[in-house]
Protein backbone atom coordinates (compact mmCIF):
# COMPACT_ATOMS: atom_id res chain seq x y z
CA UNK A 1 0.00 0.00 0.00
CA UNK A 2 0.95 3.56 -0.70
CA UNK A 3 1.38 6.64 1.51
CA UNK A 4 -1.16 8.86 1.07
CA UNK A 5 -0.80 11.09 4.24
CA UNK A 6 2.86 12.92 5.31
CA UNK A 7 3.12 13.40 8.67
CA UNK A 8 6.18 15.44 9.75
CA UNK A 9 6.56 14.37 13.65
CA UNK A 10 4.76 12.26 16.14
CA UNK A 11 2.83 14.73 18.21
CA UNK A 12 1.45 16.11 14.84
CA UNK A 13 -2.33 15.89 14.85
CA UNK A 14 -2.89 16.74 11.10
CA UNK A 15 -0.90 15.10 8.47
CA UNK A 16 -1.04 16.38 4.99
CA UNK A 17 -2.58 14.21 2.12
CA UNK A 18 -0.27 13.55 -0.72
CA UNK A 19 -2.93 12.30 -2.80
CA UNK A 20 -6.37 13.13 -3.05
CA UNK A 21 -8.26 10.94 -0.19
CA UNK A 22 -12.20 9.09 -0.56
CA UNK A 23 -14.47 9.15 2.08
CA UNK A 24 -14.64 5.53 3.47
CA UNK A 25 -11.03 4.33 2.55
CA UNK A 26 -7.87 3.49 4.64
CA UNK A 27 -4.96 5.92 3.58
CA UNK A 28 -1.64 5.13 5.05
CA UNK A 29 0.59 7.49 6.54
CA UNK A 30 4.36 7.63 7.60
CA UNK A 31 6.07 9.88 10.54
CA UNK A 32 8.89 11.65 8.07
CA UNK A 33 10.54 12.36 11.82
CA UNK A 34 10.50 8.33 12.97
CA UNK A 35 9.57 6.83 9.84
CA UNK A 36 6.43 5.28 12.02
CA UNK A 37 3.03 4.05 9.95
CA UNK A 38 -0.82 5.18 10.56
CA UNK A 39 -3.80 3.83 8.91
CA UNK A 40 -6.19 6.23 8.95
CA UNK A 41 -10.35 5.24 7.86
CA UNK A 42 -11.02 8.63 5.96
CA UNK A 43 -14.37 10.32 6.68
CA UNK A 44 -14.85 12.98 4.40
CA UNK A 45 -13.35 13.47 0.64
CA UNK A 46 -10.13 15.00 0.97
CA UNK A 47 -7.88 16.83 -1.73
CA UNK A 48 -4.53 17.11 -2.07
CA UNK A 49 -2.88 18.86 -0.26
CA UNK A 50 -5.35 19.62 2.67
CA UNK A 51 -4.76 18.53 5.96
CA UNK A 52 -6.51 15.40 7.28
CA UNK A 53 -6.84 14.25 11.40
CA UNK A 54 -4.40 11.60 12.54
CA UNK A 55 -5.03 11.93 16.25
CA UNK A 56 -8.62 13.69 17.79
CA UNK A 57 -8.72 17.14 18.77
CA UNK A 58 -11.35 18.88 21.22
CA UNK A 59 -13.16 22.20 20.45
CA UNK A 60 -10.52 24.95 21.11
CA UNK A 61 -7.70 22.29 21.05
CA UNK A 62 -4.20 23.18 19.55
CA UNK A 63 -4.22 21.76 16.03
CA UNK A 64 -0.39 20.41 15.40
CA UNK A 65 1.34 20.31 12.60
CA UNK A 66 4.97 20.53 11.83
CA UNK A 67 5.46 19.53 15.94
CA UNK A 68 3.87 23.39 16.31
CA UNK A 69 0.48 24.57 16.84
CA UNK A 70 -0.75 26.19 13.30
CA UNK A 71 -4.60 26.87 14.53
CA UNK A 72 -7.13 25.46 17.05
CA UNK A 73 -10.31 23.30 16.56
CA UNK A 74 -13.65 25.69 16.28
CA UNK A 75 -15.49 22.15 16.96
CA UNK A 76 -14.50 18.68 17.72
CA UNK A 77 -12.46 16.78 15.12
CA UNK A 78 -12.00 12.68 14.30
CA UNK A 79 -8.94 10.93 12.68
CA UNK A 80 -10.01 10.79 9.20
CA UNK A 81 -12.33 14.08 9.37
CA UNK A 82 -10.90 17.28 6.79
CA UNK A 83 -9.18 19.85 8.44
CA UNK A 84 -9.72 23.48 6.98
CA UNK A 85 -11.41 26.74 7.57
CA UNK A 86 -14.80 25.10 8.25
CA UNK A 87 -13.58 23.44 12.08
CA UNK A 88 -10.46 25.57 11.96
CA UNK A 89 -9.12 28.78 12.89
CA UNK A 90 -6.03 30.18 12.11
CA UNK A 91 -3.02 31.12 15.20
CA UNK A 92 -2.13 34.00 13.61
CA UNK A 93 -5.65 35.76 12.65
Amino acid sequence: MEYKIMIHQACDSVGVAVADLSAGETARGIVAADGSTVEIKVRTDIPLPHKVAVKPVAQGENIIIYGWPCGFATQPIAPGDHVHVHNMASARW
